[in-house]
């Protein structure tokens, strides 16, 4: 175990502590070493996106990210994102649009489209950086994934869909939270 290092960060809602060695990138601490095989090697060199995870929220190519790089960071593959049913809900995007066959480079995409889920929470990155337009802050996000079996129109759909329905809930949520937080004051000034 000459030349390693300890690395400590959490993966998918799990504390880990593992060591690495100089040169290993995230993709080997996390598919080699720790065995979550949704995420793939395909390039190695930032132009696939199959090996995509989710470091503090943002799309990563953990094929070009050194490993010590991880160290108290939260990190999350395809496998930690909420599940309703049998899938989640980009997933069912996905399958409802016809947007995978080998799906090998499936999970990159849904951590991309995930990443940008949680980068549209507020508006304010497709308003500012997007002129408000859906479609190009969806291409901007999955530029650099690669999918050579089907054409990428649905894989499109399914993330404009898949961040539609995010930002409709967060506005269902929080009307409902106003609609709550109303009727608490109305309920402080009836006698």
């Amino acid at each position: 175990m000459k030349n390693q290092k300890k690395i400590n960060f959490i993966l998918n809602g799990e504390r880990i502590s593992t060591s690495f060695k100089p040169g290993e990138s995230a993709l080997d601490i996390i598919r080699e070493r720790l065995g979550i095989t949704a995420v793939k090697q395909g390039c190695e060199g930032e132009g696939c996106g199959a090996c995509t995870l989710i470091v503090d929220d943002r799309a990563v190519y953990s094929c070009m990210m050194p490993s010590f790089r991880l160290n108290g960071r939260r990190v999350e593959t395809a496998e930690n994102i909420p599940i309703t049913g049998d899938k989640n809900h980009i997933q069912k995007n996905f399958m409802d649009n016809w947007a995978f066959q080998c799906g090998y480079c499936t999970p990159g995409f849904v951590n991309a489209i995930e990443s940008m889920i949680r980068e549209a929470r507020d508006k304010a990155e497709i308003n500012t950086n997007f002129n408000g337009n859906l479609d190009d802050f969806v291409k901007d996000g999955l530029n650099g994934h690669i999918c050579r079996c089907t054409g990428y129109l649905p894989i499109i759909e399914s993330a404009k869909k898949s961040i539609k329905d995010s930002l409709k809930l967060q506005d269902e949520s929080s009307n409902n939270q106003d609609n709550m937080d109303a009727s608490d004051e109305r309920e402080d000034v009836i006698p």
